[in-house]
This record gives C-alpha cells, structure tokens and sequence, in this order.
C-alpha cells in the first residue's frame, strides 16, 4: 500500500515537472516569437521625422511599441495581390487626414515605358484619387485611379504600370507625417495672420468712424 503511493506521489510530481516544463518551453517560444515579430515589423523613420511627429504630440515611438503588442496578423500568402490590398487599406486610413487639411502625399514613383527614361511621381490627393505627377501628364490624364477603394492590377495596367509602384512603406509615413505637420503650421501660421488682419481691420474701422464723426456736417433743418 505504501509502495502504491509512494509510486503514485513520484508519477504526480514527475507529470507536474514534465507541464512546468512544458510551460516554460511554450513561453519561451512566445517570447521569441515576439522578438522575430518585432524585428520584421521595425520601420526606420528619420529623427527629424519623429521631431515633426512630436510637435503633433505623436509619440511614434509609444504608437508602434502598442501595435507591435498586440499585433497578430500573419500573411496568409505573400503574393502580389495581397501586398497591393495592403497599401490600399494604408491609403484608406490615411484619407481621413488627408482630406482634414486638403493636402496630398507622395506615395510612389515610376518609369513610364511609353516615355523612356521619364520619371513620374505618384501621389494620393484628399478625394482619394491617385494622380501621375510630372510635366509630361496634363492634370485630366494623369489619374490612376479616380478612388482607392478601386485601386487593382486592372486599374494600375490601364495607366501603363505593369509594376506595384509604391515607396516603401516607412517612406510613406516619413512622407506623410511631414505633410501633415506642414499644413498644421500652415494653418496655425494662417490663423495668426487672420486675427492680426481681424484686428487691424477693427483699428481701421473704428479710426474711419471717429474720422467720420468729427467731419460730419450739420444738416440744417
């Protein structure tokens, strides 16, 4: 009988050693995985980037340490058409903001065959339309896309692009964040100027009306 528990009491201890083990290896795995994850997911923005991020009072820093967090999407297949989905969901988040300021961003380059050795800039605008930008598109001809929620191979082959022409996407965000904290120093700069021409134009105002009392005539009855 005491053999018995003896031999039952080592089996119990020998399962609990065997699950904490398991445990430990599991968590360990858990951490490197996050490691790796955090390694593929890093993005190099400029310093002077991440100043203009701070004049916003963005933490860029803060942001991506919260999404590398709880960050779980894994690519179901590396192909083409899903990395095409992907900037089109970016460009979608980024519209809201773009159309707040009334602004573009330049999102991607490319080489037009049809024009040999041109160059043409590719940039989202506020109504979601992605535009070739160079001197040898006029405005009418130069649309890629008339809204993103459209954007595919089809779309993209009909404007001669045979190629996914967009920056990468931390050049896109250095993009972004630096048009962004320009118009908000436009604007703030564009309000100062409006309250000091407020003002000025109530001095003017009020000194035509004093004018305009002492030089007024009687009018005889």
């Amino acid at each position: 009988m005491f053999l018995n528990i003896t031999n039952y009491t080592i089996h119990v201890i020998s399962e609990f050693t065997a699950a904490k083990e398991e445990a430990t290896k599991l968590k360990q795995e858990t951490e490197t995985l996050r490691t790796d994850l955090k390694k593929k997911l890093t993005l190099s923005v400029a310093k002077d980037v991440i100043e203009k991020a701070k004049m916003m009072d963005l933490n860029i820093s803060e942001i991506t340490e919260n999404i590398l967090r709880t960050f779980t999407y894994e690519p179901t297949k590396a192909d083409d058409i899903e990395i095409l989905n992907k900037y089109k969901e970016l460009f979608e988040i980024m519209l809201p903001i773009l159309k707040k300021f009334r602004i573009i961003v330049y999102v991607g380059e490319v080489h037009m065959d049809e024009y040999l050795g041109v160059k043409c800039d590719i940039h989202l605008d506020y109504d979601g339309e992605l535009h070739l930008t160079g001197d040898d598109f006029p405005w009418d001809d130069s649309v890629i896309c008339n809204n993103i929620n459209q954007l595919s191979f089809e779309e993209l082959e009909k404007a001669e692009i045979k190629i996914i022409p967009f920056y990468p996407p931390q050049d896109i965000l250095s993009n972004f964040i630096d048009i962004v904290s320009e118009a908000v120093e436009t604007k703030k700069d564009k309000l100062k100027e409006l309250e000091v021409a407020k003002r000025i134009i109530e001095v003017i105002g009020s000194s035509v009306f004093q004018q305009s009392k002492l030089t007024r005539i009687p009018v005889k009855k």
